[in-house]
């Protein structure tokens, strides 16, 4: 089935599944029910790609604070803050961008049930703030104290939840519930000020808006839709979601990454989990805020004999960006994306396209710092303009990737995604037909094999070979659960735990307070090696991750192995013993699914619950690293400028000790948290299986009761379920047909 095929083979494919909906036997009508939903999915997905087939999808995507409202303004407004910058992930709301005859912009608000979500969310948020306001331990201490505390105690949702409930005013709660409203506009300018009123950082209504679609009359978004989409991980579930299902359809993403953190595990994730598997051909990977990389370089090279020469800063930086980039991609589970790399600046391009007297704070620290560090690149307005452009790289990515890959590669990319669409969609349909032709066919081998007097005796057999191989079961299955004792003792001894043997740290200029040579006090900069704390966060998510996956994979192949030697041992006995009678009619896979219902019960345990605890680790990192960045901001020193150097040096130190004696000592907990879940998992499977070993004959019985009595049913109607089975057959054998012509 293709694109040209698509509605005519899947009119005839849906009148087949009405018919064989309509066919009254149990295992038909299973399968029926799934095929009808798959391909109920597979239509609805393909006729919106069709729909909008000459419409090519474009989205930024990247971690919070990675810039990516600001590269977008860069790209479509001229560096202009049309689009308002997240201050906090619950601000980073999914804004489309896409063109109209008439210059608009539609607001969603959340509804009713997704505003209770929120209100149960920040019930819980409040009862955990408290219980820390009445802990005795911290009376007295500061509220920023407090918070932290209540940070640590909740995680992403709760704390996102807490936020919009307590920004809500009362003019926005009215907006709850209220589906969309269209706002127009007259021009870009007047777009500006209204967007801070729905979602500006400080908006009035940004708290209760979900999602927002401009339509704006510009020639250059014809038959383009770009989306600038939350932060990777979105917490507020609703626009996780909606995120999601954009991504579904979306053709090629802008995808920004700090520079400072570039490719980190979290967008490794975001790329095999969100991108790799949703058909998007084409990526392009920015290292976002590259301006600030160049900074850090501008201070390490100080003394050396490249000081203050900004091209030998660039090709090494961009040289170390392409290394990680080419060591990371090696990772990636689906190899067949199409990844450019490039680096991008957005506060470069505002900066060169504003007025001196127009930057912000940020903005006028930046230019300060490159003209520091880079004098010779920045010894004119003009010149510094030109830098900044080059460092911005604006035009570039416009013209190379925007123009040159998307817009005029526009159709091939289309139809890559519609193939990697059908592909996947038959993909998954393919397997429920071949599972129902197996079925089917061996039931119709059944029916035509066996009388009706046999199934007593298959009964009278096989609940004779339950009775003999309990023996066997049994010894399986304490075998199992002796092995399991002592698993998780092995696996936390040989699983190498997370270690902080010394701290990331960074060159930097820090400002401090100090006495003046006769009164007063001077405010000077003073350079030291710090605490690199985005890259100690880096650090301790690359370990964490690494541990935890160790004990995933290590469990989940342990179960595994484990639950197929149950099998074997099944399989084997049922072997043995039907080598012995002939009165056994039923393959060894009609036993083996028998099994795998009675087992089902343990599967829930085959994966280590460990998310939550993982996630309050991090935040507990973050926080404390947040903190440390605000030790060495603002320092006041009461001695002369003579002895500063030492003592910042001696603080700056200090700081560095106490963050590897920190990270080391929450490593801790979390491994013991670890263990304890494997306990608890091993615990709780050993009873299930103490049950199963009690029971394993009596529920193997009802099992295969079931089956039979419904077999001896199908047996006295012999023709007429022949009949429906066979006509089954031919169906599924027409709409395997129409998937694969």
């Amino acid at each position: 089935m293709n694109i040209n095929n698509f509605s005519s083979s899947i009119a005839r494919a849906e009148k087949s599944i009405d018919i064989l909906r309509n066919i009254q036997h149990e295992e038909v009508q299973h399968y029926a029910i799934d095929l009808a939903t798959q391909f109920n999915e597979f239509k609805e997905g393909g006729e919106a790609l069709i729909k909008e087939g000459k419409i090519l999808k474009i989205g930024i995507v990247g971690q919070v604070k990675a810039g990516k409202s600001s590269f977008l303004n860069s790209l479509m407004f001229d560096g202009e803050s049309i689009l308002p910058k997240a201050s906090t992930p619950m601000t980073a709301g999914l804004t489309v961008l896409e063109y109209g005859d008439n210059n608009c912009f539609e607001v969603e608000y959340y509804d009713t049930n997704e505003w209770k979500e929120f209100v149960e969310l920040d019930k819980l948020y409040q009862k955990v703030e408290k219980e820390v306001r009445a802990n005795k331990d911290f009376q007295g201490a500061p509220e920023s104290f407090i918070l932290k505390e209540v940070q640590k105690r909740t995680n992403d949702t709760q704390q996102s939840a807490h936020e919009l409930l307590t920004r809500c005013s009362g003019n926005a709660r009215q907006k709850i519930g209220a589906g969309t409203e269209t706002v127009p506009f007259s021009d870009v300018n007047r777009l500006q000020t209204t967007l801070n009123q729905y979602v500006g950082a400080e908006g009035e209504y940004t708290s209760v808006v979900k999602s927002l679609y401009i339509h704006l009359h510009d020639e250059r978004l014809k038959d383009i839709r770009i989306v600038d989409t939350p932060g990777v991980n979105d917490p507020i579930v609703s626009r996780e979601n909606r995120t999601h299902q954009f991504l579904h359809s979306c053709h090629g993403v802008f995808f920004l990454s700090s520079a400072s953190r570039f490719f980190d595990s979290k967008d490794m994730s975001f790329m095999n989990t969100r991108i790799g598997n949703k058909g998007v051909g084409t990526v392009v990977l920015l290292a976002s805020k590259y301006d600030s990389v160049l900074q850090d370089l501008g201070l390490q090279l100080r003394g050396t004999q490249h000081e203050g020469d900004l091209e030998y800063a660039d090709d090494l930086a961009q040289r170390n960006l392409k290394k990680r980039f080419e060591e990371n991609r090696q990772q990636l589970e689906n190899r067949n994306v199409n990844i450019q790399f490039d680096t991008t600046s957005g506060i470069s391009y505002s900066i060169a396209t504003k007025k001196e007297s127009e930057w912000d704070e940020v903005e006028a620290n930046v230019v300060k710092q490159m003209k520091a560090f880079y004098p010779d690149a920045f010894s004119s307005i003009d010149e510094a303009n030109d830098t900044f452009l080059m460092l911005a790289n604006v035009e570039e990515i416009k013209n190379k990737y925007l123009d040159a890959t998307f817009i005029k590669d526009k159709d091939s990319i289309i139809r890559h995604k519609m193939s990697e669409y059908f592909i996947s969609s038959t993909q998954q349909i393919c397997s429920i037909l071949n599972d129902a032709k197996e079925r089917v066919c061996n039931r119709l081998n059944e029916l035509n094999s066996v009388e009706l007097e046999d199934l007593h005796t298959q009964l009278k057999a096989q609940d004779h070979l339950f009775e003999c191989i309990k023996g066997d079961i049994t010894k399986a299955i304490g075998k199992f659960q002796n092995s399991m004792k002592g698993k998780v003792k092995e696996l936390y001894e040989r699983i190498p735990s997370p270690q902080m043997y010394s701290v990331p740290t960074m060159n930097k200029e820090v400002e401090v307070s100090h006495k003046g040579e006769f009164w007063g006090t001077n405010t000077l900069s003073f350079p030291a090696t710090v605490l690199d704390t985005n890259g100690l966060k880096q650090l301790v998510i690359d370990q964490v991750e690494n541990y935890t996956n160790c004990w995933q994979k290590e469990w989940s192949n342990y179960f595994r192995e484990s639950k197929k030697q149950l099998f074997d041992t099944f399989c084997s006995s049922i072997t043995q013993f039907s080598e012995q009678t002939t009165n056994l009619k039923f393959s060894d896979s009609y036993y083996r699914n028998l099994m795998e219902t009675v087992l089902d019960e343990i599967d829930s345990f085959k994966v280590l619950s460990l998310k939550a605890k993982k996630e309050e680790l991090l935040n507990r990192i973050a926080n404390y690293c947040d903190s440390q960045d605000l030790d060495l901001t603002n320092l006041q020193m009461e001695c002369k400028k003579s002895g500063v150097q030492a003592q910042l040096n001696d603080t700056a130190k200090s700081i560095c000790n106490q963050a590897q004696k920190r990270v080391q000592q929450e490593f801790k907990p979390y491994i013991d948290e670890v263990k304890a879940e494997a306990d608890q998992c091993a615990k709780a499977i050993s009873d299930k299986m103490e049950d199963l070993k009690a029971r394993s004959t009596e529920k193997l019985k009802d099992a295969g009761k079931d089956y039979i009595e419904k077999l001896e049913e199908d047996i006295k109607n012999k023709q007429s379920t022949q009949s429906k089975l066979e006509e089954a057959q031919k169906i599924i054998e027409t709409i395997s047909n129409l998937i694969n012509e």
